[in-house]
């Protein structure tokens, strides 16, 4: 008789996060991540509930991999940190940042990325004297913002702009908004 192969939960979440990040989410199937491993399907089944425990697994690893990308940034800025953070992420996994924002998968409200961006918004010196209804405003004009710059990072036949030349765009927006809240 054969020796099973035995896999991590681990493993199969880090194999499963390869399909998604080159092909999509639309790609993640249980035959397809059986292929990847080389293996037949029992291994996912065996460590996980079903497969929407899998895919949620997979989408907290994305979440981990932006929360990485705004930690390592460490400009003094944090928010300025997660913006860069934000573009990276578009640049490195354009696949993924599609099809977050076509809906295919959405980050959990309660997730460590927006933990993150409510602690850096208190320790902004300009942000942290904001209301909230102003922080609120804020927040959604640098994001509608930050999101178009991202497809932009994210479309690579667009190599009109460089991921430090979209960065200085959106720090330079990031500016301008809080400059406009204040003058109000």
């Amino acid at each position: 008789m054969p020796r099973k192969i035995m896999f991590t939960k681990e493993q199969i979440i880090d194999a499963a996060f390869a399909i998604v990040d080159n092909e999509g989410f639309e790609h993640l199937s249980a035959r397809k991540l059986a292929s990847a491993l080389n293996s037949s399907v029992a291994p996912i089944y065996v460590n996980f509930i079903d497969f929407d425990e899998l895919k949620k697994k997979v989408i907290e690893k994305i979440n981990r991999v932006a929360l990485e990308l705004a930690v390592q940034s460490q400009s003094g800025n944090p928010l300025k940190d997660i913006g860069a953070a934000s573009i990276r992420f578009a640049f490195q996994h354009p696949k993924l940042f599609q099809d977050y924002i076509f809906g295919k998968f959405e980050f959990d409200e309660n997730d460590e990325v927006n933990a993150y961006v409510r602690r850096s918004i208190k320790e902004d010196r300009e942000l942290s004297l904001f209301s909230e209804k102003e922080i609120s405003e804020y927040l959604e004009k640098i994001r509608i913002y930050q999101i178009g710059l991202c497809i932009m990072a994210s479309n690579k036949s667009s190599n009109a702009y460089s991921e430090s030349d979209l960065i200085q765009m959106l720090n330079d927006m990031s500016l301008d908004i809080i400059y406009s809240i204040k003058h109000r």
